[in-house]
């Protein structure tokens, strides 16, 4: 005889799981520390440092631009607690 309690229904569970790990990316919802935020303005410019010794290429310019856009908004976090 088995027993007449159901199993819970786990319903996209992988589709969960796909959409809390974006790499690389700045969620609105996402609350970083002001220490966090340090660390990432400090990582960026250090890829921007590292992106202008390299020669000008279409593909290092969209990547200056990624790196930019993602500066901006992690300074903007940054204000936020001043």
């Amino acid at each position: 005889m088995g027993n007449n309690f159901s199993k819970p229904v786990r319903h996209h569970v992988r589709e969960q799981g796909k959409k809390s790990r974006q790499h690389g990316t700045v969620q609105s919802s996402q609350k970083l520390s002001r220490e966090q935020l340090i660390f990432r303005i400090e990582t960026q410019r250090e890829k921007l440092e590292e992106l202008e010794l390299l020669p000008i290429s279409e593909s290092i310019e969209k990547k200056k631009e990624k790196i930019l856009v993602e500066y901006t908004q992690y300074l903007e976090q940054l204000k936020r607690f001043d």
